[in-house]
């Protein structure tokens, strides 16, 4: 189930036949199906056109995914000029219909698309944790415990040491990859 952005006219065509064979043999396109034959326009930036592709897959009775809002949110970082205002406006559209999740994906897109301090302005304001603070509300039971783990040195946490962060590998590039770290 990967996806991978090409922005080659080759690696284009043959994306448009492998999804022209897949729809002959009857099989349904997906969402993440849709967002991957966005990449090429979200490399270059052209987010109308990725947002027509969204609107053509809404049309065809499906609806935006993690992968699909991920990629609107890439489409806007990479435009020239930057789309800062679109993407804080398709972030909040989509999480306050409540369908779904502010994945690490989706906000380190957002993150790209409206720089660092805005993500987290946005993320307070919709009240959006990461799963580490969802982590340390769970496992400590209550909000003001959870905030002296958070605040608490390295010696006062528990013994539980963080995973390392591996990249979401579906849209990241070499261009990307200064403005999608998370840090």
């Amino acid at each position: 189930d990967a996806l991978m952005l090409s922005s080659g006219v080759d690696g284009m065509e043959q994306a448009e036949e492998w999804i022209e064979q897949f729809v002959e043999t009857g099989q349904e396109l997906t969402p993440a199906v849709y967002a991957a034959r966005a990449s090429p326009d979200v490399l270059s930036g052209d987010f109308e056109q990725v947002e027509a592709r969204m609107q053509q897959m809404e049309a065809e009775g499906f609806e935006m995914d993690e992968d699909c809002l991920t990629v609107m949110l890439l489409a806007y970082a990479n435009a020239q000029p930057q789309q800062s205002l679109l993407a804080e406006q398709m972030f909040k559209q989509q999480m306050l219909r409540g369908k779904m999740k502010a994945t690490k994906e989706i906000l380190e897109a957002l993150r790209a698309a409206v720089g660092g301090a805005r993500c987290l302005s946005l993320r307070r304001e919709l009240q959006i944790s990461t799963s580490k603070n969802r982590e340390l509300l769970e496992e400590s039971g209550s909000v003001g415990r959870a905030m002296d783990l958070l605040a608490a040195g390295p010696a006062e946490k528990s013994a539980k040491e963080p995973k390392p962060y591996r990249m979401w590998k579906k849209f990241k590039t070499e261009q990307m990859k200064d403005k999608l770290s998370w840090e």
